[in-house]
């Protein structure tokens, strides 16, 4: 009798559980679309600044460096963002997601740009709290992109449109140990191309 009891006190409050967690994102937070559009408008308009405060990875760079208060953390922040500037204005222009500033050669100035409507991941696997955690942290927007007189190479051949996935991601703020669903703040980690929808230039 007492087992029983513990077991379905263990199933009630695994169900409960889960049910805050998909409260938590049923609905996301913050305006991932807007943050994705700011992004692309920074690349085409050529505001590294911008970008680098967008990024995933520079934004947490970033966002570390400023912890430090002494002038030799300043120093080091300055030149941080002098070598990104340097590595900005050599990047390549063809599709490669090693590069690191691939997306460069996504939203090239001219491009016409779509941002659909954000989307978070499906539950994969059998843990599905670990799932339904992972749905808050991240999140895609998809881009549809046509291209005008400079295009993207893909594949060795100029495109004319397709859609990118792009994965958004959030950093750790303030003196926080973790990062929480119901945080507002976006980042643009990469934007993956979708080889299915790609139509080349005659």
């Amino acid at each position: 009798m007492v087992e029983d009891m513990k077991q379905f006190l263990s199933i009630a409050v695994v169900a409960l559980l889960l049910l805050m967690l998909s409260a938590c994102v049923e609905s996301i937070a913050g305006n991932p679309e807007q943050v994705t559009a700011d992004y692309i408008q920074a690349i085409q308009t050529d505001d590294a600044d911008t970008f680098f405060g967008l990024n995933h990875i520079t934004a947490r760079r970033l966002k570390y460096l400023t912890f430090g208060t002494d002038a030799e953390d300043k120093e080091a922040l300055k030149l941080q963002v002098k070598l990104w500037k340097e590595w900005w204005r050599v990047s390549e222009s063809d599709y490669d997601v090693t590069h690191r500033w691939n997306d460069r050669a996504l939203f090239p100035p001219g491009a016409e740009t779509t941002i659909g409507k954000a989307y978070q991941y499906k539950s994969v696997g059998s843990d599905r709290i670990n799932s339904e955690y992972l749905k808050g942290l991240k999140t895609i927007v998809p881009v549809d992109v046509t291209y005008a007189d400079k295009s993207l190479i893909f594949e060795g051949k100029k495109v004319a449109s397709a859609r990118f996935d792009c994965i958004l991601g959030k950093i750790r703020s303030g003196k926080n140990v973790r990062i929480y669903s119901h945080d507002e703040q976006w980042y643009v980690a990469s934007c993956l191309i979708d080889s299915a929808t790609v139509k080349y230039k005659n």
